[in-house]
């Protein structure tokens, strides 16, 4: 039997939370209505480090392991329809809320925006890739990278044009490809052992520092990058009516350099340099996040591996905050940092509870499997 990588789900563990942290963060990015500026920059800065690398991760991850599936034609069908099938019933979930809230049913099942276009888009990511695999038109040689260049060419172009949005996830499901179709033809294991050396885990504790630090001092910049991060159709003229203002330099004192930098993304023709900024940032944080992470088996290793469930759940429970102000109380009291780490941590409890199945004891069962003869 091959040996488990535990360093995968205890990365899936740590990117579910952001999936969720991110999701809470939105709540409060727009100031006003009970929202301080400080929370709403805060919460700004939050959503948009998060949304750098979050969904390329686990997008890559995803290919790392769907090696199997795709081997197998059967395998890769029912596969393909269990993700159909959660899509549909995370569509008709997640619409009861507004339904009973606000007495309407918006329910188009071919276009999606929002938490179920992971579902689509896998569904559409393995059957692609089956195909791509299966039906070769150049040499295997070349196949892996012309594909993958082509549909990073592809993404670049689209940007520019709203033809590949919400329908059918799209534009969402051609901008995250390039992510699956890369974990597919890499080794897992191979892949964490590359970068498992001293000098590579120092590289990678650097870089995120530094990343953190950047969305801490420049957390409207990140968040101005928002429509690019999400992968939405026309992203590029999104995202310079963003930087707009930000090109003054009023909305986070910015100096010359910085302004001049907004500048530059405020011009929509320069979106292809944006796209390939982002995929580049998205690929040096995964290797960051790969090279520190514990390779060893943790207590929430086991959580880890049924991500998709809390993927699936998370926003229901999550509404409520969005009606109770709760977090909006706390920062009348207590420092907005305070209220980031208020954010996190519930959405590292919330990863915890929906990912226990009934009877799990896997606390005790972990201590005893690495404590109890030692």
């Amino acid at each position: 039997m091959k040996k488990r990588e535990y360093a995968y789900d205890n990365l899936k563990f740590l990117l579910i939370v952001l999936v969720i942290a991110g999701h809470f963060a939105d709540f409060y990015t727009d100031p006003g209505a009970g929202i301080s500026d400080s929370l709403s920059m805060a919460a700004r800065g939050l959503y948009g480090a998060i949304y750098v690398f979050h969904m390329p991760a686990f997008v890559f991850v995803s290919g790392l392991f769907a090696k199997s599936a795709l081997s197998d034609k059967k395998r890769m069908i029912k596969r393909i329809g269990e993700f159909l099938a959660l899509y549909v019933l995370c569509k008709l979930l997640l619409g009861l809320p507004s339904m009973i809230l606000r007495r309407t049913f918006d329910f188009n099942l071919l276009s999606e925006s929002g938490i179920p276009w992971f579902m689509l888009s896998m569904a559409f990511w393995y059957a692609m890739a089956y195909v791509l695999q299966k039906y070769r038109v150049i040499p295997p040689k070349w196949n892996v990278f012309a594909i993958l260049a082509v549909n990073i060419a592809l993404t670049c172009v689209l940007g520019y044009t709203d033809v590949a949005g919400d329908f059918l996830c799209i534009s969402k499901t051609i901008v995250f490809f390039p992510f699956f179709w890369a974990g597919l033809y890499i080794d897992a294991g191979k892949l964490l052992k590359s970068v498992s050396k001293p000098v590579h885990r120092a590289a990678g504790t650097a870089g995120i520092l530094l990343f953190v630090l950047a969305a801490v001092i420049q957390p409207d910049f990140f968040y101005g990058l928002r429509p690019l991060l999400n992968g939405r159709g026309n992203a590029y003229v999104q995202t310079a009516e963003k930087f707009v203002y930000l090109q003054s330099g009023a909305a986070s004192g910015m100096n010359g350099i910085q302004a001049g930098v907004a500048g530059l993304l405020a011009n929509p023709a320069c979106g292809v340099f944006w796209r390939l900024a982002h995929y580049a940032a998205a690929a040096f944080m995964i290797y960051c996040l790969l090279a520190v992470i514990p390779k060893k088996k943790l207590p929430v290793s086991v959580y880890g591996a049924r991500t998709l469930q809390v993927y699936f759940l998370h926003y229901i429970f999550l509404y409520p905050f969005k009606i109770i102000p709760v977090v909006e109380k706390m920062q009348t009291v207590l420092p907005v940092g305070v209220c980031v780490l208020f954010i996190l941590a519930v959405s590292a409890l919330l990863a915890v509870l929906l990912s226990m199945r009934f009877g799990d004891c896997h606390w005790i069962r972990w201590y005893h499997g690495n404590y109890k003869h030692k």
